[in-house]
């Protein structure tokens, strides 16, 4: 999403900012030493990232995000009804996409279950038809601990 500001904030009242480019990507270079997380206009502390002081090493990260975005989520604020002492009583809906889940891609661990996704990819939270919720946990080679 383009023209989205994007900050980090460190303990001592320090700012980064940009604004995301065309494509909706922001860059920093940020010292090492602190802990930082991404904030945008309306979501904070949504990306945690630690970086130690290493001398002579450079880190990389990205983060990948799904955020509405500040013009809509202020023309919704503008527009929500509101009960009489101006709270809001309505609420933005989030779009839930249904997807195929085979259980016998789940196997029963002294912990938990391990949901063995067919994907390689970090999976998007999952609400099964009983309305049980998967959600991120340790992630490893297409697998969710849980």
């Amino acid at each position: 999403m383009p023209d989205e500001d994007v900050f980090w904030i460190l303990p001592e009242n320090q700012l980064f900012a940009a604004k995301t480019d065309q494509q909706g990507k922001a860059y920093f270079l940020l010292p090492y030493g602190f802990d930082y997380s991404i904030n945008l206009t309306y979501e904070r502390d949504i990306f945690p990232l630690n970086y130690p002081l290493k001398e002579g090493v450079m880190l990389e990260n990205e983060a990948f995000i799904t955020y509405r975005g500040t013009a809509k989520i202020r023309e919704f604020f503008k527009n929500a009804r509101r009960d009489q002492h101006g709270f809001i009583t309505e609420f933005m809906p989030v779009e839930v996409k249904k997807i195929g889940f085979d259980p016998s891609n789940v196997q029963i661990t002294k912990h938990g279950y391990l949901v063995n996704f067919p994907a390689k990819r970090k999976p998007y939270p999952a609400i099964l038809d009983n309305g049980d919720v998967i959600q991120e946990g340790a992630i490893t080679a297409g697998s969710l601990l849980i």
